[in-house]
């Protein structure tokens, strides 16, 4: 079969070359998501991958999630004919739903502000742009006992560069342009500046970025978007080991389509975000940090559905060493509202202004047993204004038997509340289509107050093996799912066309159907990951695997897998490094077959990608890249969505 030889195919590619670029695996780097304070990878207590900023500032990549796509266990599913052309993070089978991205430790963006599923992907919008990011740490597995609710899945943290003690910044740009005439090109551009105010007293930090993408000129493309963002930071010095840092932000983003190219579309949507952070080093190694902050998103569809979320979020924690010991607590409090126009939810029994608070005391202690033994328990105590109280543990354990090997696994609960929306009967929200709605024949969504928080036990064990040029890793995966939250058919009308007979009845109003938020599916998913790296002369080499299967235990899938989630997945990767100012890599990526939920299969394909950059001095870097190189071709009919054919990308990046 095809899809086979192609796998085959691959994996002899892996075999001869390894492949390989900066993603590649180094256990030395330092991170904070796993714990919540700075550790080296080897010794995080979790699935972590590191994508640094080498990575982002060189190439090409329409937004944050393509950057993400070559880490083993993820995989980025969206493109053409999606619902704004966004795309959407899977974790380990888990879609962006369940993934908690931050900034700086800071939770980003919600999805409760949109509607019908127009809020997929929109996180990756309100993310720090490439100029000003330091790398990207991505947990594969769930966080909830450190992180909370909307971490079941795994997180995305972007860590973005500090406030300078010297004049410094950068100014970048880009463009890409389709080879096909119908394709729309696109471009980037960003900045950054950062500047000591007051000598080791205050710092200023000011960044941004534009993102603008001509509109496709077929149905099922890619449709007009235009984006662009500016935020900045002032930082305090109080005394000597604390710090008050003040950010603001604002993003706007819109995107268009046409009746006669992808479709009629508009939506405008803003984010303004504010934060003040307090750091604290105390004595011993002691340190607390707390912050506070809000964010306001805005959408409006061009008609009456106008839809305003705001979030307030307050968090402290404290980290305090010992001689064997080292124990994290604090405390979380979220409190969320959303206000829509009464269009917004037609027909709905009750006010369309929602709200509710949700807490959270938190506590882990990193137990060193040994030199060669590390034990990291954790309990999060969750309490929900609509869903009462949950206890939410995990346990991980560290072993290094020496130089060489590490083994590290553990086990945890995942945790997800409800939406604002999911959990009330009286809201209703039309659904069934812009043509049905159109016709007459429209459905509504509505809440359920009885429904449970979604939840789900994972089991992980992994092992790192490190020598001076050759690093491997492999990790196997156990999920088991429980409670998901799908929709459920209370009433069919049977309508087909304009005229036929409602007969579901709602809040004085008749619909084609009725639809209401269950709890109905239990799953599980297993799986292996693994990831290769090598480093010879000038050469960095590395591939990747993931193995992922999955099944639906209960409900109306019962017995088909996750959806949007491969079997298979390989990215083999090479790097050159002529001399220290050009360097030359090349990529290719196998994705397998996937069932998306309406039952269609989408098919296998593999993509390359290719591209150079050239150090003309210190502070000025040109690159290129040609991508899709193989001219691909992703339909809507054939592949449920559409992926740019081969396109060329030029730019480059200027420090000073």
């Amino acid at each position: 079969m095809p899809r086979n030889k192609n796998l085959v195919y691959l994996f002899c590619v892996i075999t001869a070359n390894l492949a390989a670029n900066e993603n590649s695996i180094n256990l030395d780097e330092v991170v904070v998501t796993a714990s919540g304070f700075s550790k080296t990878l080897q010794y995080a207590p979790a699935s972590i991958d590191i994508v640094s900023k080498d990575v982002i500032e060189k190439r090409s990549f329409s937004n944050i999630y393509n950057v993400l796509d070559d880490i083993s266990g993820v995989s980025i599913e969206g493109g053409g004919s999606r619902k704004l052309d966004n795309s959407s993070v899977y974790i380990r089978g888990l879609s962006g739903d369940y993934t908690l991205f931050m900034s700086d430790g800071k939770p980003q963006g919600s999805n409760d502000a949109y509607y019908n599923g127009f809020g997929v992907g929109m996180e990756a919008n309100w993310l720090p742009p490439a100029g000003m990011i330091e790398r990207i740490e991505v947990i594969k597995g769930p966080m909830s006992s450190l992180y909370g609710s909307e971490a079941m899945g795994g997180v995305i943290n972007v860590i973005t560069k500090k406030v300078p003690n010297k004049f410094t910044g950068s100014i970048g740009s880009e463009i890409t342009l389709q080879e096909d005439k119908k394709s729309g090109n696109y471009t980037n551009n960003r900045f950054y500046l950062g500047t000591p105010i007051l000598k080791d007293k205050i710092g200023f930090i000011v960044y941004g970025s534009t993102f603008n993408r001509i509109e496709d000129k077929f149905s099922g493309g890619f449709r007009q978007k235009d984006k662009y963002d500016i935020n900045s930071k002032l930082n305090f010095v109080i005394t000597d080991g604390s710090n008050l840092e003040l950010f603001v932000g604002y993003a706007k983003t819109k995107n268009i389509g046409t009746k006669n190219k992808t479709g009629d579309t508009f939506l405008e949507n803003d984010r303004r975000q504010l934060s003040i952070t307090h750091d604290h080093n105390w004595a011993d190694g002691a340190n607390t940090t707390s912050f506070i902050s809000h964010e306001n998103v805005h959408i409006d569809n061009g008609k009456t559905t106008k839809s305003a979320y705001k979030k307030t979020i307050y968090n402290t924690k404290t980290l305090l060493p010992f001689s064997k010991h080292i124990l994290t607590f604090g405390v979380d409090f979220k409190k969320e509202e959303t206000k829509h126009a009464k269009a917004r939810f037609h027909g709905s029994n009750n006010n369309t202004n929602l709200k509710r608070w949700q807490g959270a005391l938190f506590v882990e202690d990193e137990f060193n047993i040994a030199d060669d033994l590390i034990f990291t328990f954790g309990l999060r105590y969750d309490k929900n204004e609509h869903y009462g109280s949950e206890f939410i543990p995990r346990f991980y354990a560290i072993y290094n038997p020496n130089d060489y090997l590490t083994i590290k696994g553990g086990v945890g609960k995942g945790y997800k509340s409800p939406s604002l929306k999911q959990s009330d009967p009286k809201i209703g929200e039309q659904s069934g289509g812009g043509k049905a709605q159109k016709m007459g024949i429209g459905s509504i969504d509505i809440g359920n107050y009885d429904l449970k928080p979604e939840s789900s036990i994972n089991y992980e064990l992994s092992m790192l093996l490190k020598f001076s040029q050759f690093e491997a890793q492999t990790t196997i995966f156990y999920t088991n799912f429980k409670d998901k939250i799908d929709k459920t058919t209370n009433c069919d009308s049977g309508a087909k066309k304009k005229g036929d007979l409602l007969k579901c009845l709602y809040n004085g109003k008749n619909y084609n159907r009725i639809h209401q938020y269950i709890n109905v599916d239990e799953a599980n998913i297993r799986g292996l990951e693994l990831d290769l790296s090598y480093k010879f002369d000038k050469f960095k080499a590395s591939a990747n695997y993931t193995y992922s299967k999955s099944e639906l235990k209960t409900g109306k899938y019962k017995g088909q897998p996750f959806f949007n989630t491969p079997k298979h997945m390989a990215n083999l990767k090479l790097d050159y490094n002529y001399n220290r100012n050009l360097n030359l890599w090349t990529k290719i990526k196998y994705k397998g077959s996937t069932r998306e939920k309406n039952g269609k299969m989408v098919k296998s394909y593999i993509i390359s990608d290719m591209g150079v950059s050239y150090g003309i001095n210190d502070n000025f870097t040109i690159f290129g890249g040609i991508y899709n190189v193989f001219d691909k071709s992703l339909t809507n009919e054939e592949y449920g969505k559409s992926l740019d054919g081969r396109r060329y990308s030029v730019g480059f990046e200027a420090k000073f």
